[in-house]
């Protein structure tokens, strides 16, 4: 996974960018899709598709701008309890989490 946050004034979001689990055929480039929808397997639960998605930061305006970005990967219990991650709705619950930091100036 690729965390990316552009520096310019007036950014509105946190990129994520998941890369393929496995390689196309024929040398071809990956699709990309919206990380909101299913994406199709195949065989041994491997997929040729990327993902990306865009989080929105919190305060976004042309006074701030981002001059960083930190990445860390955390138990899911810091976050949630174990109520809250059972209503996700994944089958089985995540162990971690991925937390994105950043930081802004003036």
């Amino acid at each position: 996974v690729m965390f990316s946050l552009k520096k310019d004034p007036n950014s509105y979001g946190v990129s994520v960018h998941q890369f393929p689990s496995a390689m196309p055929r024929f040398c071809t480039k990956p699709l990309e899709s919206a990380a909101f929808q299913d994406v199709p397997t195949l065989k041994y639960d491997a997929s040729s598709i990327a993902r990306s998605a865009i989080f929105p930061l919190p305060d976004a305006s042309n006074g701030i701008f981002n001059v960083g970005l930190a990445t860390l990967q955390c138990s899911s219990m810091t976050a949630l309890n174990e109520k809250q991650l059972g209503q996700l709705g994944y089958q089985t619950p995540p162990a971690n989490m991925t937390y994105a930091i950043t930081m802004t100036s003036v």
